[in-house]
């Protein structure tokens, strides 16, 4: 209790020091206390916040600071909402336990009275309420407690105090903060809720989130949000992450989110304006001229209002001058997004934004460079059912498949085997049919036979089919494919319900064979089905070279020998460049955080053969704080002995939609080379700005893994201008 006193008291000291060094002198008005007893330290009153840190030492109560400073974190980020209007009679502090933020309320003034919500008051309640007692007010019972479920309280509570309480909650679980929230919009309530240990019993928000590389949490409260605005006027708050990584707060006021008549009156003048948009459009397009597959269409190139246009039996022709064409509107926009890094000493050089001088492009064929694909169940009513591609029934429950782009985009094995599919699942195995929701494809592009994976998907309703119904539908399929010349090893698998069949048995994956030049033998890749992996594997062996290229010409002893450097990849999934560039370095140091990507990528080194290779799973920030400032890494043999010290001369980083996160970011500017492959040209446009501080942007390539798309995949190798004069006085 003693020593327990003690840490209490000197941070009591420390958080009133920090107090007064706050200039919000504006609010603090209202907090300070100068009468009798408030005690001075140079002639500085104390802050009502200092008394009550200071009377909670005092007491000596066994209260966690952690949930103290978390408390008054969420005072401070909702206190001005609060007080919003006509303030606050009764603050409600749902799964309150010891009530410190319900009080906080109270002894600053915010709210008349506080109610605690909760199934079972700590014994910390009690000793808080003690201690804190003569900060609550005059008002006869300032404090009260409901020890009942929320789910039976707080309607009771809400039913009688009416729209002038604020309901609170700091950290009450996913499921429970949605609780707290309907009923707060069921009355007519203003909230504020920070959830904690988020949920999505389906997986939807989670697989979205992992596809766009955004934080799950966030992407939770996101989706809350939104599903929220309809109902009431939602805003996010948030306090130090350093309090709490759980730092947002969902804040809604009371009454209905409805539009008003200037509402109404901007969304049809929005809508007239995209009407006459639209008319425009149509009339710059020629109609004379019908296309066809030998004659150019006349159309500037695709976009997804124009997928979404048209006519379901019709598909979009491919040819070499319609792409050039977008291929050259795509590298304009790339270059527009990082034109603002353009101009003066140590910016971005303009050569490199122009396909006729320094910007490089790396062309997809127009034909045959898809390996994988989604092809939907729709139905043949539904003009906007989405998809490039999908299967439509007739009223006999005939599938025919229906295109928005050229089916000879697709790979070969899948582009001969969507029309045998069709067929068969109207025919003889038309039973699996019943509650079927997709078809997902795989192929390789190299390898004797090529290889295809077909998946049947299954709804909640559906039911997987039997390894005896897949074994029949493939053997029908690898028939027909040999039929027509289109061989292929096939694989059919079925998901439903955390149930997944697959024959041939544990075949759950594509064996590709990459032929990179300057390599002896072709690159092999095991894909597991369902893991991330090139889409596009004409660009996957271009990028390759691209970046084995940067590395033999610019990286190393300045004559691109790499023989004694180290390279550290991070975001290095299935170990796509881990495998093509490990042979150039003395060791490669794989890094990546998905658990399913590393046993890939290791698998890929061993069937490669490379014994240069480390592979380790982390998320790169954490990485950061261990390795990446230290640009070195230990390999440790069994007996904790050193094995290998590795000093990285180059790093790699292809990471995920939404770029680098800040603490990578800061890390990897110190590095000499910095090999970046971006999938979003906004987000790298953040980063450079950056990077451009230290380094300069020696080479840029357009990577077009996405033809016929607005997609646009860029490259950059950046060099560390001190590393550059280092090399040249060398020299």
């Amino acid at each position: 209790p003693c020593a327990q006193r003690t840490r209490l008291r000197d941070m009591a000291a420390q958080i009133a020091g920090e107090e007064d060094l706050r200039a919000t002198a504006a609010a603090e008005g209202r907090e300070r206390d100068g009468g009798e007893g408030a005690g001075c330290r140079e002639g500085v009153p104390e802050t009502l916040r200092a008394k009550l840190w200071r009377a909670l030492a005092e007491n000596g109560q066994a209260l966690k600071p952690k949930e103290m400073r978390e408390s008054c974190a969420f005072y401070d980020a909702v206190r001005k909402d609060a007080r919003r209007g006509e303030g606050v009679d009764v603050v409600v502090d749902v799964c309150g336990g010891h009530g410190a933020l319900g009080m906080l309320f109270v002894a600053h003034g915010a709210a008349k009275r506080a109610l605690i919500i909760d199934q079972l008051r700590p014994t910390s309640h009690r000793g808080l309420l003690n201690a804190w007692g003569p900060f609550l007010g005059a008002e006869k019972e300032p404090i009260t407690y409901e020890e009942r479920p929320l789910q039976v309280a707080l309607p009771e509570v809400l039913a009688k105090h009416g729209s002038r309480c604020f309901v609170v909650a700091c950290h009450a679980c996913q499921f429970l903060a949605r609780d707290i929230i309907d009923c707060c919009l069921a009355a007519g309530a203003s909230f504020a809720v920070c959830p904690c240990c988020p949920k999505d019993e389906q997986g939807r928000v989670q697989a979205a989130a992992q596809a766009m590389g955004v934080d799950f949490g966030a992407a939770m409260v996101l989706a809350e949000m939104g599903r929220l605005s309809v109902h009431c006027d939602v805003r996010l708050r948030t306090f130090d992450s350093a309090v709490s990584p759980m730092n947002r707060i969902l804040l809604g006021r009371a009454g209905p989110a409805t539009s008003t008549a200037e509402d109404v009156s901007s969304k049809r003048e929005a809508a007239s304006r995209l009407q006459a948009a639209y008319e425009r459009a149509q009339r710059r397009r020629p109609q004379d001229v019908a296309p066809s597959e030998d004659r150019p269409s006349g159309r500037t190139g695709i976009t997804s209002a124009e997928l979404q246009a048209c006519k379901a039996s019709k598909t979009l022709a491919t040819d070499q001058k319609e792409y050039e064409e977008q291929l050259l509107r795509k590298s304009t926009a790339v270059a527009s997004i990082l034109r603002p890094l353009a101009g003066g000493e140590g910016r971005l050089a303009e050569r490199l934004l122009s396909m006729d001088d320094g910007m490089e492009v790396r062309r997809s064929p127009v034909k045959h460079f898809r390996a994988r694909t989604v092809v939907p169940l729709g139905d043949a009513r539904e003009e906007g059912a989405e998809g490039l591609f999908r299967f439509v029934a007739d009223p006999q429950g005939h599938l025919q498949l229906v295109a928005t782009l050229a089916v000879d985009t697709l790979l070969p094995p899948i582009a001969a085997s969507l029309p045998l599919l069709a067929e068969l699942l109207s025919g003889e195995s038309r039973a699996l049919q019943a509650g079927l929701r997709c078809l997902k494809f795989h192929a390789s592009l190299g390898g004797e036979p090529r290889q295809l994976l077909v998946c049947l998907i299954y709804g909640p309703d559906g039911e997987a089919p039997t390894e005896e119904a897949l074994a029949v539908l493939r053997e029908a399929l690898h028939a027909r494919l040999a039929s027509t010349d289109g061989t292929a090893e096939v694989t059919v698998m079925a998901q439903a319900r955390n149930v997944q069949r697959c024959v041939p048995e544990g075949r759950d994956f594509v064996d590709e064979r990459l032929t990179v030049a300057g390599r002896d033998a072709p690159l092999r890749y095991r894909q597991p089905f369902g893991q991330f992996s090139n889409p596009n594997p004409h660009i996957a062996i271009a990028t390759a070279e691209w970046l084995s290229d940067v590395i033999r010409t610019s990286v190393g002893s300045g004559n691109g020998d790499c023989a004694n450097t180290d390279l550290l990849e991070l975001y290095c999934g299935a170990g796509s460049h881990t495998v093509a560039l490990a042979p150039l370095f003395r060791h490669v140091l794989a890094v990546e955080i998905n658990r399913h990507l590393v046993t890939g990528c290791q698998n890929n080194v061993a069937d490669n053969g490379l014994e240069n290779v480390t592979v380790v799973r982390a998320p790169s920030e954490e990485f950061c704080k261990r390795v990446l400032k230290k640009r070195s890494y230990q390999i440790r043999e069994k007996d904790g002995s050193t094995k290998l010290q590795l000093e990285f001369g180059c790093t790699i980083v292809d990471p995920p939609r939404a770029g680098l996160d800040s603490l990578t970011l800061e890390a990897v500017t110190g590095y000499d080379h910095v090999l970046y492959v971006s999938c979003n040209p906004e987000a790298l446009k953040r980063d450079l700005d950056m990077f451009l501080g230290t380094h300069d942007v020696c080479r840029l390539v357009l990577l077009d893994h996405f033809p016929f798309s607005a997609h646009a995949e860029v490259a950059v190798h950046l060099r560390r201008r001190a590393a550059a004069a280092a090399a040249a006085e060398a020299a």
